[in-house]
């Protein structure tokens, strides 16, 4: 089977939709990445085919500003379908695919693959939300794009996923709903959910530092504010002050928007990058900006945390480890170094943010791996219909002519 796996021109959206394609490529599948330029290093080193497509839209690392109110989200959003669109209907038609693949914040995939007349399949990296409360913010969009194409209308989003969805989230992590319905049962459109493990490989360092590979002894606090959040040198030089001269080691990831150099110090290593399914086992907490990538990097290894949410999806992860338990939240806009060293401290100390993270490391390690999810690729694959829990053969809504 050829399939396309499409993915927003970010690093973390590459990573969360490779140990997917990775497994489709154990199964004898032939696997190419299409996404926006400036992607194709880390998609190669992944050991993938990669088209690149489109500007650089994400390669200046959005400051926090640029998501803060869901215009500006929306506008931003769409101005990236625009620019993957032309270049994913061109891949899909020049390799022949027989299905595509998209993480559920690239919105390109389903139009394009609508286009060329290919089934396709979403990996779920956020919580599931009912697609009556998606179309309130997304029609208007969403039906912009499918006129332009010569689609037909799709005023429900029926067409953003109408054959199977990867559920890659947490299911206790998922919003409770007030919807008395759902008490009985599901909504319909929860018949193609299927749960599968979180994405959880990087691709490895050459080679680590020496003093990330030799322990002392002291536990290890990771700091790291993901690959596309992170251009605020004072919070990193609040986060790195208010950990010197702990009785712990810190290791402090900036990337290409702060200079690592003058965090260095005092028990604080900082570096631009390092992959973090190298620096995950060696830690002992973290302190991340509640990302999806780094929350369930961290939870897989029953990791207590100090959350620093930035923007977009951060919140709710945030608000959800920190009520189950898991971690301690703190303002990002409101830090000082004692809120910080008080925080870290107490994930270190108390025994029970660690063991509510080993309760969730459970459940995700419980949820079936990617190869069980290729299985359901094929399925889809072969009949071209709805992939239901059930079993029940039901045609696609509002399919095109």
């Amino acid at each position: 089977m050829k399939i396309v796996v499409t993915c927003q021109p970010a690093v973390g959206h590459f990573h969360a939709v490779a140990p997917l394609a990775r497994a489709a490529v154990r199964a004898g599948h032939e696997v190419v990445v299409v996404t926006g330029r400036g992607m194709g290093k880390w998609v190669r080193d992944g050991g993938f085919d990669v088209v690149e497509t489109g500007p650089e839209w994400l390669s200046g690392r959005p400051r926090a500003g640029s998501f803060d109110n869901e215009s500006r989200r929306l506008r931003l959003m769409s101005m990236g379908t625009a620019a993957l669109l032309p270049g994913i209907v061109d891949a899909l038609r020049t390799f022949g695919a027989d299905l595509l693949v998209h993480e559920s914040l690239e919105w390109a995939g389903p139009l394009a693959a609508d286009v060329a007349g290919v089934p396709f399949a979403t990996l779920g990296q956020l919580p599931r939300m009912p697609r009556a409360l998606q179309a309130e913010a997304l029609a208007q969009p969403w039906n912009s794009a499918r006129e332009r194409l010569g689609l037909p209308a799709d005023p429900k989003l029926e067409r953003l996923c109408p054959y199977l969805y990867l559920d890659a989230y947490l299911p206790s992590m998922q919003p409770l709903s007030e919807d008395p319905l759902l008490w009985f049962g599901s909504r319909e459109e929860d018949a193609i959910a299927h749960p599968v493990r979180p994405p959880l490989w990087q691709a490895a360092a050459a080679t680590l530092p020496d003093w990330l590979s030799e322990p002392d002894g002291r536990p290890l606090v990771y700091v790291t504010m993901g690959t596309a959040f992170n251009t605020e040198p004072e919070l990193f030089a609040t986060v790195a002050n208010a950990l010197r001269g702990g009785d712990f080691r810190v290791v402090l990831t900036v990337g290409k928007g702060v200079d690592p150099s003058g965090l260095d110090g005092d028990g604080v290593h900082a570096s631009e990058y390092l992959p973090q399914s190298q620096v995950l086992p060696k830690a002992d907490a973290v302190v991340h900006h509640s990302g999806y990538l780094t929350t369930v990097g961290a939870l897989a290894h029953g990791l207590p945390m100090v959350l620093l949410p930035v923007a977009v999806d951060q919140p709710y992860h945030a608000h959800r480890l920190s009520a189950a338990g898991a971690g301690i939240r703190l303002d990002a806009r409101k830090l000082t170094t004692g809120l910080v060293r008080a925080a870290v401290e107490e994930t270190l100390r108390e025994p029970l943010y660690r063991a509510n993270a080993n309760r969730l490391r459970a459940e995700l390690w419980s949820m079936p791996a990617e190869d069980e999810a290729v299985g359901l690729l094929e399925t889809l694959g072969a009949s071209g219909e709805p992939v239901r829990r059930d079993g029940a053969r039901v045609p696609a809504a509002a399919s095109p002519s």
